[in-house]
């Protein structure tokens, strides 16, 4: 005869539906004529039951749930902000470095040469720029040093051309001056003009000055820093 002990051993097993059909024929058979070990496999199988939730626990749960989607929500929001706000910094860096033009060339990469003068102009000379030049800016200080500064952005990623023995002709002031092609530079300068640097301002080569002599013809390299 089968005792409790061994069905009780059995009823897990039994009520998760995992012992053998022999097996499962016992216990039931046990079960029929034992009032003891149903109440037992009751027992086992309420304790398995998921337990109550009563209304205002579950609307508690409910707002909970809400307030987690709506904080996932705004984490969003905020993610995609920042984003943008990352990109738009990023892009404007990359055309600050790429696109502005206020880095001088050191004097150290310009050379001029074959510096004349002339009763038709001032001074003309021949530029040459070892970087990529981006654009002339001309300078004009308060003792009268006219500056002609070669200059380029922090990064380049544009072709711009090196200045390789590019002819400059200056003029005096009010002078109008016809474009020719071919030539680099061809203007006047502004009324003040006592000399005429190429270069950082405060640190050109000096390439005419008042009193040069006309028809004088300076050569390679007479030009020397400030």
């Amino acid at each position: 005869m089968i005792t409790c002990d061994v069905i009780r051993d059995l009823l897990p097993l039994y009520r998760d539906q995992v012992c053998s059909a022999d097996s499962r024929e016992l216990v039931e058979a046990h079960l029929a004529g034992c009032e003891c070990c149903r109440e037992k496999l009751a027992v086992m199988e309420k304790e398995m039951e998921l337990p109550h939730i009563d209304p205002e626990s579950k609307n508690l749960f409910q707002a909970l749930e809400r307030a987690w989607k709506k904080r996932n929500r705004q984490a969003f929001r905020k993610g995609v902000l920042l984003s943008i706000w990352i990109f738009a910094l990023l892009a404007g860096l990359f055309v600050f470095l790429t696109q502005w033009d206020g880095y001088s060339i050191p004097v150290e990469k310009i050379s001029v040469s074959d510096i004349c003068c002339s009763e038709d102009y001032l001074v003309r000379f021949n530029l040459t720029v070892d970087d990529d030049v981006k654009q002339i800016l001309h300078t004009l200080t308060e003792d009268g040093s006219f500056y002609i500064t070669p200059q380029r952005s922090l990064i380049t990623l544009a072709d711009y051309r090196h200045q390789v023995d590019s002819p400059v002709v200056l003029f005096p002031p009010g002078t109008e001056v016809a474009a020719v092609a071919g030539t680099w530079g061809r203007f006047p300068v502004p009324e003040g003009t006592k000399r005429i640097y190429v270069g950082p301002v405060g640190n050109g080569i000096l390439v005419w000055e008042e009193g040069m002599e006309q028809s004088a013809n300076l050569g390679e390299g007479a030009g020397t820093p400030q």
